[in-house]
């Protein structure tokens, strides 16, 4: 039986244990949010990633304000004025589902800026540090010092309301070329007042956002996720993504690594492909940890607990999180730590969860959402209370690859003669 100690060992953040080192990425999934409330999918969804061991699950994006910030309607809404009971309640019961298992409860909290569209900005003009037309024709508008000050206060009020809402800690967006990533970035930021040009005035905005929500909610703990590497010609690199995270120093508490930009995400690896080696942010990951003395999460391609044992073994990360590996298997820890690891379902990185859109050509709606090796995946609480068969049959399984073999075992775990 392999040893996992590394991975398997807790640590302490401030007055948070995480139980051990795996954590559950945000990854937009189906069915999360009905009207900004979590349905019950939704809920029973993130409990199973904590059921199945992660030390903490962290809830897909949820957007800071809905004039600006929000380019979906599937993310939480913690930030809405006369939210409902039902919505509250909702809300503190998905965080209660997630910390009842011994996880920690935290959520994402993002601002998209100059990539928005005017649909989802109530006919206006997406906002970012710079003004610019966009290729596909839409306009940018710079934003003031009001604009400014109206997101940074957009963020703090939205971590004082996750904060209310019973979560445990929040992760801050920035990177994955959304706002605050987009004043970071060289590429994005044009400005030359004191919000642009050198690192330091770059950095200003991110900073005071950070200063906000300090003011607002004192010591709650922050994890901030960042592009170590935007990996696009002129865009941030490692470097100054080290320099940038020195900045940070008491002033968030763990520092999450990905890399790349949404707009270009298999290429940049955002969302790594499986062409891509496992484990592909890791040195970015590394030369984040040696610069700073903050905490670092590293994500990307990571599949197999002996990756992740590796990897915080040999001091590159202090925490691996999965992102579509907890939809391949969300029993990951429970199976590394019971030695199951073989029975592990590895993932593919076949980006499952972009269901293609609306063709009336071809068809009228979306197709489900779909894991390559986890059928289940995003239907737990349908499965869980699926009526069993009224009798026993004989089944055949033409064909042995890995979908032939998953219907063979889901048959004979529901009673068939396989």
């Amino acid at each position: 039986m392999p040893s996992y100690n590394s991975m398997l060992s807790p640590d302490t953040i401030k007055n948070l244990r995480f139980k051990n080192r795996i954590l559950a990425s945000p990854v937009t999934t189906n069915r999360v949010a009905l009207n900004g409330a979590p349905t019950a999918e939704c809920i029973d969804t993130y409990e199973t990633r904590a059921r199945g061991g992660f030390a903490q699950v962290t809830v897909s994006e949820s957007f800071v304000d809905f004039d600006f910030a929000a380019r979906h309607s599937h993310g939480m809404d913690l930030v809405s004025k006369n939210l409902s009971v039902l919505h509250i309640e909702s809300i503190e019961t998905l965080t209660e589902a997630i910390k009842s298992h011994g996880a920690i409860a935290s959520i994402q909290l993002n601002h998209v800026g100059g990539t928005n569209h005017p649909s989802s900005c109530s006919g206006k003009n997406p906002i970012g540090p710079s003004s610019f037309k966009r290729p596909d024709g839409v306009q940018v508008d710079e934003m003031d010092e009001d604009m400014l000050e109206n997101a940074a206060e957009s963020f703090a009020n939205a971590c004082a309301m996750a904060k209310a809402f019973g979560f445990d800690m929040v992760m801050l967006h920035g990177g994955h070329g959304w706002l605050l990533s987009q004043f970071l970035s060289p590429l994005s930021n044009k400005r030359t007042d004191k919000w642009g040009g050198s690192l330091e005035n770059r950095a200003r905005f991110p900073l005071f956002v950070l200063d906000k929500i300090r003011a607002k909610v004192g010591n709650f703990p922050i994890e901030y996720r960042i592009s170590g590497d935007e990996r696009v010609p002129g865009g941030m690199g490692i470097d100054e993504t080290v320099e940038f995270c020195r900045m940070l120093e008491n002033k968030v508490d763990l520092i999450h690594v990905t890399s790349g930009i949404y707009h270009s995400h298999v290429e940049t690896k955002a969302f790594s492909s499986m062409f891509e080696p496992h484990a592909c942010n890791l040195d970015l990951a590394y030369a984040v940890k040696k610069g700073t003395s903050i905490p670092v999460v590293s994500v990307g391609g990571f599949n197999s607990p002996d990756q992740a044992e590796a990897a915080i073994s040999e001091g590159k990360c202090d925490f691996v999180a999965l992102g579509r590996q907890q939809f391949a298997d969300p029993e990951f820890v429970n199976k590394a730590r019971s030695g199951l690891e073989g029975e592990i379902a590895p993932c593919l990185r076949c980006s499952c969860f972009n269901p293609l859109p609306p063709d009336p050509d071809s068809r009228a709606l979306p197709q489900l959402w779909h894991c390559s090796v986890n059928p289940t995946a995003g239907r737990e609480l349908r499965w869980r209370t699926a009526p069993e068969p009224k009798k026993s049959r004989k089944v055949l399984i033409a064909g042995g690859g890995p979908s032939g073999l998953y219907a063979a075992a889901t048959a004979a775990a529901r009673g068939h003669k396989v």
